[in-house]
């Protein structure tokens, strides 16, 4: 990953990922990732949920990630 997680300091602010380490963590490629989140904010139920910093700036929160993730199991 390009950024190291570090852990929830005192703050209790959650991980934070951006593009690049969330493509890395599912095994999918940034531009899948970003054309999830495009049809996401198009209003589909695809792809893990993100935010919308600014722009197409985007970063996913890794404890919403986690939980998508566990919920596409088959």
């Amino acid at each position: 990953m390009s950024g190291e997680l570090l852990p929830l300091g005192r703050s209790g602010f959650p991980q934070v990922l951006n593009t690049e380490d969330t493509a890395t963590l599912l095994g999918i490629s940034p531009s899948t990732l970003n054309c999830w989140a495009a049809r996401r904010e198009a209003g589909e139920d695809v792809g893990p949920p993100f935010r919308a910093v600014s722009g197409k700036v985007r970063r996913w929160l890794l404890d919403e990630l986690l939980d998508w993730l566990d919920g596409q199991k088959r």
